[in-house]
């Protein structure tokens, strides 16, 4: 769906941009076959070029890692936080991903996990087997718990399901975010 939006879009910028410069003579009425032609061309590869970027990043996990420094003069003692966001459950392969992406949790042994935002994919049933994806959830390994707010892809008409999801993977959801969520969602739609 993507590749067509950006064919759209470009094609019609191309177009404006041919036609005007054609109003002005700066292509030779000759010639506007061919630039037609190539253009189009440019914009078909450009679009597969931004589609296929944007595919193949969305698939990366990125570790990214932060020294805080808090000022208590008594507090020698060390937490370590993973925050973890855009899991986007039930998109393509995110189930596999997500085995990988706890293992890569676990191996830090961090205190605190939270998840923020886009845990789903818009609808809890795009999940291929919440049970597998609710036992990692409950694999994850940290001190004081795992903690979740949720992001605009998560709810819709299957949010007390997703809701209920998290309670079963033993994530805490701060719904406090959740109701601003629901009540956004009300008033927008």
């Amino acid at each position: 769906m993507g590749l067509f939006v950006y064919l759209l879009l470009f094609f019609i910028v191309v177009d404006v941009i041919i036609f005007v410069k054609s109003l002005v003579k700066v292509i030779p009425a000759h010639m506007l076959l061919n630039v037609h032609f190539y253009a189009r061309v440019a914009v078909i590869f450009f679009a597969i070029g931004i589609v296929s970027y944007g595919l193949y990043n969305g698939n990366q996990t990125k570790l990214v890692s932060y020294d805080v420094q808090l000022n208590k003069k008594n507090s020698s003692d060390e937490i370590k936080i993973v925050l973890i966001s855009d899991l986007h459950l039930g998109d393509t392969n995110s189930e596999k991903r997500l085995e990988s992406i706890i293992q890569g949790i676990n191996s830090l042994n961090p205190d605190i996990v939270c998840i923020v935002g886009d845990i789903f994919n818009d609808d809890y049933y795009n999940i291929k087997n919440p049970a597998k994806a609710s036992a990692l959830f409950r694999n994850i390994g940290s001190t004081f718990g795992v903690y979740a707010s949720l992001g605009n892809h998560d709810g819709g008409s299957t949010l007390n399901e997703m809701m209920d999801f998290l309670e079963r993977s033993n994530v805490k959801l701060l719904k406090v975010l959740c109701c601003i969520i629901q009540l956004n969602r009300i008033f927008i739609n």
